[in-house]
C-alpha cells in the first residue's frame, strides 16, 4: 500500500494580520471536532479580505459559536443562510459573552462560506448586519491498493483508492498525456480509481497530481490545493 502526500500549490493569497471586528464585537471564535478557532488569534487574509479558518474533517459539521462583545447585554441573533443551519441560537452565557450553535452545511462544495449576524445595540438602535467570511479547510489523503511495480507497454493497469474524504477530492475522467506513465480516475459504484498506460520501458517515475476543492492551511497559514501520488 502506498501513502500519497501533499504537495505545496499556491492556491490563495494568505497573510496572517491582526483582525478588524465589528466595533461591538471584540471577538468570535468556532469550535469544530473539538478544536476552537478565534477570530482575533487565527484570523487570516485572503485576497485582501479578513477570513476565519477552521479544520473540519465531516462534510456537515456541528460548530459552537462564541462571541465576545465590547459591551454587555448586546442583541445578537444568526441569520439564516444556505451555508448553515441554526440548531441553538445565541444566548448570554455571562455578561459580555454570547454562545450558540450551528450546522455548517455542504463544506466541501460550498464556497464562500460566511457566518451572518444581526446585531442590535439596544432597543433605540437599528439592526446591523456582521458578516464573518469563513475559510474551511480540511487535510486529505489518498491510499492506493494493491499497487504493483510491474507494468507492460499498452496494457492498462486500475488501482482502487482509498480516502479520508473522498468529498474532497476533485477528479477528472480525461487521460494524461505526453508522460512516461499517463493517467486518469474513474469513479466506479462510489469507489475512486487509477487507470495507468505505460508508454516507455524501464524504470519510470510519474507525479500523479489529484486536486482537492477545499485547501489545507498549515501553520505558516499556506494553502495547498493538490494531492501528490
Amino acid at each position: 500500500m502506498k501513502r500519497i502526500c501533499l504537495v505545496t500549490l499556491l492556491l490563495l493569497t494568505v497573510t496572517s494580520l491582526k483582525s478588524q471586528q465589528h466595533h461591538y464585537i471584540k471577538d468570535i471564535s468556532i469550535c469544530v471536532d473539538t478544536n476552537t478557532y478565534s477570530l482575533r488569534q487565527d484570523g487570516i487574509y485572503v485576497n485582501r479580505e479578513q477570513h476565519l479558518p477552521f479544520c473540519f474533517s465531516k462534510n456537515n459539521s456541528v460548530a459552537l459559536v462564541e462571541i465576545e462583545t465590547s459591551v454587555p447585554h448586546v442583541k445578537l441573533w444568526f441569520k439564516e443562510t444556505s451555508d448553515y443551519q441554526v440548531l441553538d441560537s445565541l444566548y448570554e452565557v455571562l455578561p459580555g459573552f454570547m454562545e450558540g450553535k450551528i450546522r455548517l452545511t455542504n463544506l466541501t462544495e460550498n464556497d464562500f462560506q460566511q457566518l451572518q449576524l444581526v446585531l442590535k445595540k439596544d432597543s433605540l438602535s437599528q439592526q446591523e448586519l456582521v458578516s464573518i467570511k469563513l475559510l474551511p479547510y480540511t487535510k486529505t489523503y489518498l491510499q492506493i491498493q494493491n499497487l504493483t511495480e510491474e507494468l507492460f507497454i499498452g496494457e492498462e493497469k486500475i488501482f482502487e483508492l482509498s480516502s479520508n474524504n473522498l468529498d474532497n477530492v476533485k477528479i477528472t475522467a480525461d487521460w494524461s498525456t505526453g508522460n512516461a506513465i499517463d493517467y486518469r480516475f474513474s469513479q466506479l459504484n462510489g469507489q475512486l480509481r487509477l487507470h495507468l498506460l505505460p508508454n516507455q520501458t524501464g524504470n519510470q517515475k510519474i507525479d500523479i497530481v489529484v486536486h482537492t476543492y477545499k485547501p489545507y492551511v498549515d501553520e505558516k497559514t499556506k494553502c495547498t490545493i493538490a494531492i501528490l501520488v
